[in-house]
C-alpha cells in the first residue's frame, strides 16, 4: 500500500511538472509572437519597407545560392500578404492601451499597404 501511494504522488508530480512546462513553453512562444510582431509593425512605419527579418530565405536556399538584393515580384506580393496578416492581427489584438492606439497604428499600416501597392504597381 505504501508503494502504491508513493508511485501516485510521483506519478502526480511528474504530471505537474510536464504540465508547467508546456504552459511555460506556451507562454514564451506566444510572447515571442506579440513582441516580433510589433517590432514589425514599428520597423515598417519607421522604414517605409519590410523587416529585414521578412527577406530571410531558409538556411538550405542561403547556402546553394546567393541572390541579388533585388526586389523580386514574388518578394513584393510575399510582402503584402504579411503586411495583410499583420494588419488582420492588429484589428484582433488585445494589447492595446486604448481603441485610438489601435485604429492610430493600423491606420499607418494601411498607408504603407498603399504605399507598396503602388510601388508594385509601378514595377
Amino acid at each position: 500500500m505504501d508503494l502504491l501511494c508513493l508511485s501516485l504522488v510521483f506519478i502526480g508530480a511528474g504530471m505537474a511538472l510536464v504540465i508547467a512546462v508546456m504552459l511555460g513553453v506556451t507562454q514564451r512562444a506566444g510572447h515571442q509572437a506579440i513582441t516580433r510582431n510589433f517590432q514589425a509593425a514599428e520597423y515598417i512605419i519607421a522604414e517605409h519597407r519590410p523587416p529585414p527579418s521578412w527577406a530571410r530565405q531558409p538556411v538550405w536556399r542561403r547556402l546553394l545560392r546567393r541572390r541579388d538584393r533585388s526586389r523580386t515580384s514574388a518578394e513584393q506580393a510575399r510582402n503584402l500578404q504579411r503586411l495583410a496578416a499583420l494588419i488582420v492581427f492588429f484589428e484582433h489584438s488585445t494589447f492595446f492601451a486604448d481603441e485610438d492606439a489601435r485604429e492610430a497604428l493600423l491606420g499607418q499600416l494601411r498607408e504603407e499597404r498603399a504605399r507598396w501597392q503602388k510601388e508594385g504597381d509601378r514595377q
